[in-house]
């Protein structure tokens, strides 16, 4: 009778804490859909001094932002960016299907539907997007599609509701079936998918959601800096807007476009262009919630990818996911009575290991109690592994135990340890703290939603600058496939204009700077047996740019020598061609060596590619 009374005692109990998890979920969600009643300034603005202040409005936006101030304070000028600027009015909410999120945590509204044909099998694929969220200027032709780099996806959602757990390498049908794939190859019509045993074609109409196989972050992450930031000196500006979509750009790709003399926020586009984007796409200023600014040396741990997530529950088995940049039920980060810019929210008794490159020095992190839940009890650990053996954990930092009755928000600074290449990795534990709780604290894992409170990983500059000199060719279309000699900042560096005129949209045009030494830029070429054999090199001298001289070798047969023509306003000159017809079915070393001839000069490369293929507008 005792043991029956045990059981049924034991039953009661799950329900009733079952029961209370659902309350707190419930209850969170409503108070996070109630409006505040109290009028707030329409902007917040934080420097990294830690200065705060808020105003209705923001003055003298224009351009590239440098004289845009608020409350009397500059927002863009160099060195002193803000480090958040948030427009309060406008409520958090997570993004809804169909769209595209990319590997740094970027997400795209809208919908894939084909590719561009390349008769490169080996180039990246040019995927093309459907917008679901206005990407064009305010009057202007509203663009059918827009075109993506398939290599910086993470998956792709065709449905409203996405999943809440990543299956990398699996695709998931409308249907309701799944399948894993060992490679994924992007078709007009749909993808093509290599399993175990066969070649499966799946239309776009038939997929919810594509799940592509995980990739080293810290390579992607060289490849966006060396896109955005070469030098390291322009902050990575990320826009999220209302809507919950994201976008990381620069400082110099970062215009505001305005319609008028004294633009509303309904006329003020900013146009941008992520390194995932051959096009330039513009945002309603009216749209940002907010803009995180930070140094391409100081990477916001929500934007990485976690190589491992688990998590233990007790009763919060639905919570089984990490939020990136809210809390693990959807809202906002809110901890100690404030909102905060960035983190990860997680239900307790959850561990997320981040890998690390050997640049990585230090990271700083708050933690605390989601004040939403209205409770809770916690304590969090940091821990480093070197990833050579499976015992050699150092715990970096532990906190005492944090109620949602007490003072909850812990911050920390901790030095990580040397450098161990890319094999070491970072672990975040919420521990659901079950056995020593507090007597006033909630049961098990009831209410106990975690905010890793703006975590941030600092990077070594100079042995960072030199991973991202070394993705510089795969990071531009144009120089996909070459290698470059010389050192990045020494002999020739990237550099990003702006053209305000170009039509039919404004466009960010990339140059590459030569002091006034000769580089050369090499490649493997294997000619096709068939079709054209005509090979274009659209390589220009940049408008009012000093002369330059390009000799081109073929298997180290000089084949041209010739001066580069100017790029003027009325179009690109005619592209360089030779026929290499009769090097069909034949694997050549190519070299382009650029000569200045009168000190500094500026290049424009656009690519280079056989005729028949068409080569990006703006690379």
């Amino acid at each position: 009778m005792d043991r029956e009374h045990r059981c049924r005692t034991g039953r009661v109990w799950s329900l009733v804490c079952g029961l209370a998890l659902l309350t707190a979920l419930g209850g969170g969600s409503r108070a996070t859909a109630q409006q505040p009643t109290e009028t707030y300034p329409a902007f917040e603005a934080i420097w990294l001094d830690g200065t705060r202040k808020s105003a209705t409005a923001i003055e003298n936006w224009t351009g590239d932002g440098s004289q845009a101030t608020l409350a009397g304070r500059k927002l863009f000028a160099s060195p002193d960016y803000v480090q958040s600027l948030r427009n309060t009015t406008l409520p958090q909410r997570p993004a809804t299907g169909p769209f595209i999120e990319f590997v740094q945590g970027d997400i795209f509204s809208g919908a894939l539907v084909g590719r561009i044909p390349s008769a490169d099998p080996a180039a990246e694929p040019v995927l093309l997007v459907r917008p679901e969220m206005p990407v064009d200027l305010r009057g202007a032709d509203r663009r059918e599609t827009i075109s993506l780099r398939a290599d910086w996806i993470r998956r792709i959602v065709w449905t409203r509701d996405a999943r809440e757990q990543l299956r990398p390498a699996t695709v998931f049908r409308r249907d309701g079936s799944s399948l894993e794939f060992q490679r994924l190859r992007y078709q007009p019509d749909g993808v093509q998918l290599l399993t175990d045993n066969q070649v499966v074609h799946c239309p776009w109409d038939e997929l919810a959601e594509v799940h592509l196989p995980a990739v080293p972050w810290w390579n992607l992450y060289a490849r966006e800096v060396a896109a955005l930031s070469p030098d390291l000196q322009s902050p990575m500006i990320r826009l999220t807007t209302a809507a919950g979509t994201r976008m990381t750009t620069s400082g110099a790709r970062f215009q505001l476009w305005n319609r008028s003399p004294q633009p509303t926020l309904a006329d003020s586009h900013h146009v941008i262009q992520p390194a995932w984007s051959h096009d330039v796409l513009c945002l309603r200023r009216a749209d940002v919630r907010q803009y995180l600014v930070t140094s391409p040396v100081s990477v916001p741990l929500s934007v990485i990818e976690p190589v491992r997530s688990v998590h233990q529950p007790v009763f919060s088995k639905l919570l089984n996911h990490w939020t990136r940049d809210g809390s693990a039920r959807g809202g906002p980060l809110l901890s100690g009575g404030q909102e905060f810019r960035w983190g990860i929210g997680v239900c307790a008794g959850h561990e997320l290991d981040f890998p690390l490159p050997a640049s990585a020095t230090q990271l700083t992190t708050g933690l605390g109690l989601d004040q939403a839940a209205g409770g809770g009890c916690i304590r969090g650990r940091v821990e480093w592994a070197s990833g050579k053996s499976t015992d050699d954990r150092r715990v970096l930092y532990e906190t005492e135990v944090l109620t949602g009755r007490g003072t909850n928000a812990r911050t920390c600074s901790v030095e990580l340890p040397g450098p161990e290449g890319d094999a070491a990795t970072l672990r975040l534990i919420a521990d659901a703290v079950t056995t020593d709780a507090p007597s006033t604290a909630d049961p098990f894992d009831i209410r106990d939603f975690c905010d890793w409170l703006e975590p941030r990983l600092v990077l070594r500059p100079e042995t960072w600058q030199t991973r991202v000199a070394a993705a510089v060719p795969a990071s531009y279309a144009a120089l996909s496939g070459w290698k470059i000699d010389g050192q990045l900042g020494r002999d020739w560096k990237p550099l990003t204009q702006w053209d305000a005129a170009a039509r039919p949209y404004p466009a960010f045009r990339h140059e590459w700077v030569l002091p006034g030494f000769p580089v050369s830029l090499t490649r493997v070429l294997n000619v096709p047996r068939t079709g054209s054999l005509r090979w274009q090199i659209q390589m220009h001298r940049a408008s009012r740019a000093a002369g330059c001289r390009l000799d081109l070798s073929v298997n180290q047969r000089p084949i041209i020598r010739q001066p580069l023509a100017e790029l003027g306003g009325e179009g690109p000159p005619a592209p360089l061609t030779i026929d290499l017809a009769g090097y069909a079915g034949r694997q050549l070393q190519m070299e382009l060596r650029l000569v200045p001839l009168a000190g500094e000069t500026r290049i424009v490369f656009a690519g280079a590619n056989f005729e028949a293929t068409a080569l990006p507008t703006n690379p």
